[in-house]
């Protein structure tokens, strides 16, 4: 970590640098580093609350997009979660000899449901379940059917 002179007179010569016009990229150049660290010996305050704003607005809209599935492969069924249903399938199915389909979707967090069928498992690393008749009976009262066009 930098001792507080350093830092002290690293802010100095961005600031002057700053006040000859110019931006915190070339500053950066001048440097040796990148435009983020200049951002931060400048006004560390102001980047740091910047940066938790952002990665606020990331975390809300990910939570709003994650949706739990099931997916069928033969007898086993994988209850995993994605913010892009198509794209998660697509990389299921590459290398994978059997047909996958899509039993549904649901908003019930995944791992209440790796919980509620954790006797169902394959191995306790697994996100793939026995499909039972009890597990087939749970996913049509909770999940909403889905129609997926093929990627």
């Amino acid at each position: 970590m930098k001792s507080n002179s350093e830092l002290a007179a690293r802010y100095h010569e961005v600031k002057q640098l700053r006040e000859q016009g110019l931006s915190f990229a070339k500053i950066g150049k001048l440097c040796g580093v990148s435009k983020t660290a200049v951002m931060r010996w400048y006004d560390p305050d102001k980047y740091r609350a910047r940066n938790r704003v952002a990665n606020r607005h990331k975390r809300q809209q990910t939570k709003h997009a994650t949706i739990t599935y099931f997916i069928l492969c033969n007898d086993f069924v994988k209850i995993g979660q994605t913010t892009n249903l198509p794209e998660r399938l697509f990389r299921l199915q590459t290398g994978n000899p059997y047909e996958l389909e899509v039993l549904g979707v649901t908003n019930t967090p995944e791992s209440k449901l790796h919980k509620e069928f954790a006797a169902l498992r394959l191995n306790p690393n697994s996100e793939w379940f026995y499909y039972t008749p009890a597990m087939q009976a749970f996913i049509e009262s909770v999940a909403k059917p889905l129609v997926l066009e093929r990627v």
